[in-house]
């Protein structure tokens, strides 16, 4: 019998990272965290997996994404493709819920009523998701977007701190990549002579995009499918936890225990306690409360006159939230 399959995703500094390690606490759920975007990005789109040879040529046009996964999880490549091909082999059609199901059984090797992953990048297939997986639910976070593009803004000055320094590496580094990649990945990723990730949006300017088209989508079909697609804020995760947990458990349709969302019980992938989003190297001890309005606050003047020509005033509302002007 396949599991319930829940999908977190939303726009990049969210909050999707507290709320996947907060659901991960819950011991009737097992999540992963950003490791399958090669799954919801290259195969879940574009693969119908009704053979093992499919499966097998997937694998194979995957490699390199697969293998930044298993080498993070300290797992063996060939090892991990062996033992899934071999469990699936006992499937005569190989749907995706089936392959969603071993591929995460084998990545986490826990057992739970709930699994699920989170990713950023998955916005674009939720109808398809919705469609694939019958017993499927989706939650989208969103925040408030000043917010959103000053904590993007931040991100990004430590990043290319670190990039300056490493950049005759990094060139050295995607070169060899290049010449490894196949085709088939190279027409979708490479530009030039570089790596062009394109679900990560790197430039905060581009983040507030981001921000206007995922949260339509995200809004539209949260009314296509109202028992099916759950939008959490962040501010209400931080300010109104156990309401926020409790809509969850409605959602989900499985009973929560509150105890496990005490912020010093929450661990992160290793089993090391959770102190935030280690990108900013920011580390808190609680649900923090100062981070919520800090773009208002701190962002130029120049930052939110473009952050306020980008947005509609009647569409932020239908989120609790408003233009600054």
């Amino acid at each position: 019998m396949n599991k319930n399959v829940l999908l977190l995703s939303g726009t990049m500094r969210s909050g999707t990272t507290l709320m996947s390690h907060v659901l991960n606490a819950q011991p009737n759920i097992a999540f992963l965290s950003d490791k399958l975007n090669w799954f919801w990005n290259r195969i879940f789109p574009f693969y119908i997996l009704d053979n093992i040879y499919s499966l097998e040529q997937a694998f194979f046009e995957q490699k390199y994404f697969i293998k930044l996964i298993l080498d993070y999880l300290n797992m063996d490549y060939v090892d991990f493709q062996i033992n899934l091909i071999k469990n699936l082999s006992k499937y005569k059609y190989i749907n995706e819920e089936i392959l969603y199901n071993e591929l995460h059984f084998s990545l986490s090797n826990r057992t739970s009523e709930i699994i699920g992953d989170k990713s950023t990048h998955s916005i674009n297939v939720y109808e398809r998701f919705i469609e694939k997986f019958p017993n499927g639910k989706i939650i989208h976070m969103v925040r408030d977007p000043y917010d959103v593009y000053y904590s993007q803004l931040m991100k990004v000055r430590k990043t290319n701190k670190i990039t300056t320094q490493l950049k005759m590496i990094n060139n050295v580094k995607d070169r060899i990549i290049i010449s490894l990649l196949p085709s088939t990945i190279k027409k979708k990723y490479i530009v030039g002579n570089d790596i062009v990730r394109n679900y990560f949006i790197r430039h905060p300017k581009r983040i507030i995009d981001y921000w206007n088209s995922g949260n339509m989508s995200a809004l539209q079909l949260s009314k296509k499918y109202p028992n099916r697609i759950k939008i959490i804020k962040y501010e209400d995760l931080i300010l109104n936890t156990h309401q926020t947990i409790s809509d969850i458990s409605e959602l989900l349709n499985i009973d929560m225990n509150y105890k496990n969302i005490e912020y010093t019980k929450i661990q992160n992938g290793k089993g090391n306690n959770f102190h935030g989003n280690s990108s900013l190297n920011i580390k808190f001890t609680s649900y923090d409360k100062s981070r919520i309005g800090n773009g208002i606050q701190k962002l130029s003047n120049q930052d939110i006159v473009y952050i306020n020509n980008k947005l509609s005033n009647s569409f932020i509302n239908k989120f609790g939230y408003q233009k600054n002007e």
